[in-house]
C-alpha cells in the first residue's frame, strides 16, 4: 500500500477468493496505489486510494486558559511547515515541520479568550491543505491569593475563561456575592474581598458568570485568629479585651495569659467568633503571650501583651527631710535589681524583685530643697522606669539651745 510493502499477507480460499482489512498507515498527502500480488500465480491487481490531511488527535479537548495542548497531524506534504491557529488569537500558536510521511506533532498553550468552543486549525504552508477540530475553554479561578488566612485578611481573585464583558458574582462560604466584577472582552477579571466572619475550615470561593452561567470553584481555608487585644500593654491590674474569629461555632475558648492557665473562658458565636476580657494578674515585666484555644477543635492562636512596671503604693507622698517612705510595686523583671531615685539622687540600690516582678522597700528622704520631687524606680536589667511625685516640706531640724 503506497510506500509500504506487504501491509498485509493472507491465504486465499480453495476458490481463489479472499477478504482482508488493513489500517491506513502514516503516509503523505497523495493518491496511493493498493497492489494485490499473488505469490504463486504472480497475478497482480491495482486499486487507488487518496490520503487526505487531518488532525489525528488533540489532547485534551477541553480545559482552561493556560492549559498545554498536544496536536498530532498527518496526511500533509513531506517536510512542509504546518501552522497551528487557535480561536480568535491573531497569529499562530505553534508551527512544526512534517516528516517524510507528512506527520508532525506540536504543543501550544491555550491563549486568553472567552469561554466556549474554539476552532483549532492546522494549515500546511506549502500544500495549502487545511484541517480543523474543536477545543472547549472552561472558566477558571487562575489566582486565589492567599489560599488560607484569618478573618479580616484581603484575598485576591483573578479569573479567565468567562463570557466577554459580563458581570461576575463571587461567593465566599455562606456569604453570597461578597464581591462583584465585570470581565474584559477576553473574559478575564481581577477583584478582591475581605474574609468575613465565618467558622474555621475550608470555604468555597465560587465565581459565577451572570450571563454565561459558567462557574468555577476553589477552596480558601479560614484559620483561627486573635483579632483584637486592647490595650496591647499596661500594668498589673489592667483590664484587657480580647476578640477572636475563625474557631468552631458554639465551642468554648480557653484564654491563657503567660504563666496563668485559663485566665478566662468564653463560648464562640455561630460564626466562630468570640469576645471576652480578663485582668492582668501579677507577673513579671515584658512581652507575655495570650493564647486562645478551642476546647473542642483544639485550634489555637496567640498574640502578645507587654506588662509594664507600676508603683502600687507610696506612703506618705509628702514629708520633710529624714522621713521614712514605704514603697511597693510590680511589673518589673524576675529577680531584678532595682534602684530608687529622688530626682537625680540615688536613695536606695540594694533591692531585688520577686520571681513575679514585685518589690517592697523603704527609703529615707535625704537633704534636698523644698518642693515637689519625682521618685523614680529603675530596673537595672529591663531599664523599666516608673515614677511618682513626692513633696518635700520645710522642717525645723534642730533648736539650740
Amino acid at each position: 500500500f503506497g510506500n509500504t510493502p506487504s501491509i498485509v499477507t493472507l491465504t486465499t480460499s480453495n476458490q481463489g477468493s479472499w477478504t482482508t482489512v488493513f489500517t491506513i498507515n502514516t503516509q503523505m498527502y497523495a493518491t496511493k496505489t493498493a497492489t494485490v500480488i499473488g505469490n504463486t500465480s504472480n497475478e497482480t491487481y491495482n486499486k487507488y486510494f487518496f490520503i487526505t490531511q487531518r488532525i489525528k488527535s488533540l489532547t485534551p479537548t477541553i480545559g482552561s486558559v493556560g492549559a498545554l495542548v498536544e496536536i498530532v497531524s498527518d496526511g500533509y506534504y513531506a517536510s512542509e511547515q504546518v501552522t497551528i491557529l487557535f480561536g480568535t488569537f491573531p497569529g499562530k500558536v505553534a508551527q512544526q515541520t512534517t516528516n517524510a510521511n507528512g506527520w508532525c506533532i506540536a504543543t501550544f498553550t491555550v491563549t486568553t479568550q472567552p469561554y466556549g468552543t474554539k476552532t483549532v486549525k492546522a494549515n500546511g504552508l506549502t500544500s495549502w491543505l487545511k484541517s480543523q477540530v474543536y477545543y472547549y475553554i472552561q472558566p477558571k479561578i487562575a489566582v486565589l491569593s492567599p489560599e488560607a488566612g484569618t478573618v479580616g485578611i484581603t484575598v485576591t481573585v483573578e479569573c479567565t475563561g468567562f463570557g466577554s464583558d459580563e458581570q461576575i458574582s463571587v461567593d465566599f462560604g455562606a456569604t453570597i456575592s461578597i464581591t462583584m466584577a465585570t470581565t474584559s472582552s477576553e473574559g478575564t477579571f481581577a477583584t478582591s474581598f475581605v474574609v468575613d466572619e465565618q467558622p474555621t475550615g475550608e470555604q468555597n470561593v465560587v465565581a459565577s458568570g451572570l450571563l454565561s452561567g459558567q462557574t468555577h470553584t476553589r477552596i480558601f481555608n479560614i484559620k483561627p485568629g486573635i483579632s483584637i487585644v486592647s490595650p496591647s500593654s499596661g500594668m498589673v491590674g489592667t483590664l484587657v479585651e480580647v476578640e477572636g474569629k475563625g474557631y468552631w461555632a458554639n465551642e468554648f475558648i480557653q484564654v491563657d495569659f503567660g504563666k496563668t492557665l485559663n485566665a478566662t473562658t468564653v463560648k464562640t458565636n455561630i460564626k466562630g467568633g468570640f469576645a471576652t476580657s480578663f485582668t492582668i494578674d501579677t507577673q513579671s515585666f515584658g512581652i507575655t503571650t495570650i493564647i486562645a484555644t478551642g476546647l473542642q477543635s483544639t485550634l489555637t492562636d496567640d498574640d502578645i501583651f507587654t506588662i509594664r512596671g507600676h508603683i502600687l503604693n507610696m506612703t506618705p507622698t509628702k514629708g520633710s527631710v529624714g522621713s521614712i517612705i514605704s514603697i511597693n510595686g510590680d511589673g518589673y523583671g524576675n529577680n531584678e535589681w532595682i534602684r530608687f531615685y529622688l530626682n537625680e539622687q540615688l536613695l536606695e540600690d540594694k533591692i531585688f524583685t520577686s520571681e513575679s516582678g514585685t518589690f517592697a522597700s523603704t527609703y529615707i528622704i535625704n537633704t534636698q530643697p523644698f518642693g515637689t520631687k519625682i521618685v523614680r524606680v529603675y530596673g537595672s536589667s529591663t531599664a523599666e522606669i516608673t515614677t511618682a511625685p513626692f513633696t518635700i516640706q520645710a522642717n525645723v531640724a534642730h533648736v539650740l539651745p
